[in-house]
């Protein structure tokens, strides 16, 4: 899971901005801002990561 440092409302999507550095976009009914997520699973970090292993690298 990954910080959301800053979240973009630009109707009907929402941006969300990670610390990892990568940004999230999902539709604005998928997200209520009374109770909107701190942190997102980002799938860029999972998959480098991922692809890394298969490298023989630690990630």
């Amino acid at each position: 899971m990954k910080r959301i440092m800053r979240t973009v409302y630009q109707y009907p999507l929402v941006h969300c901005y990670l610390a990892c550095g990568h940004m999230i976009t999902v539709h604005s009914e998928d997200i209520n801002k009374s109770s909107s997520p701190s942190s997102f699973e980002c799938w860029a970090c999972k998959e480098g990561s991922k692809k890394a292993n298969e490298k023989g690298f630690l990630s």
